[in-house]
């Protein structure tokens, strides 16, 4: 599994502009691996409001994440995801629409951190 991750104070350019671009492009450069998408900016998440035009389930994500008790912690991951596209091969786990949230993530860490080995095996 390749891991990317990129880190910026908030409000700083072209964090979220980078990794959607990475994510748009990944499945070129790796048609044969999945890409996951996580938002996990504790101040709020800034993809589900503008660049899926507010379109999107609010019901899942990482706040639903921090809420699920499993002993399954991918299935709990996969649960929360949602596509970029058509095969699933491009997934988003949408971040926090209020950062109040922030401080009751405790859970989504762990759960997201739990199941990143065997995500990256599917």
């Amino acid at each position: 599994m390749v891991t990317i991750a990129l880190l910026s104070a908030k409000g700083s350019p072209g964090c979220t502009t980078t990794a959607l671009a990475l994510s748009t492009a990944w499945p070129e450069v790796y048609p044969e691996r999945r890409l996951l998408l996580a938002e996990c900016d504790a101040a709020g998440g800034d993809i589900g409001s503008g660049y899926l035009r507010g379109q999107l389930d609010a019901s899942r994500g990482l706040a639903a994440l921090a809420a699920q008790r499993s002993a399954d912690p991918a299935a709990t991951v996969w649960e929360q995801m949602l596509a970029f596209d058509g095969e699933g091969r491009r997934l988003f786990l949408p971040g926090l629409t209020d950062a109040r949230l922030a401080p009751g993530l405790t859970n989504a860490w762990a759960t997201l951190a739990d199941a990143l080995p065997e995500l990256g095996r599917q």
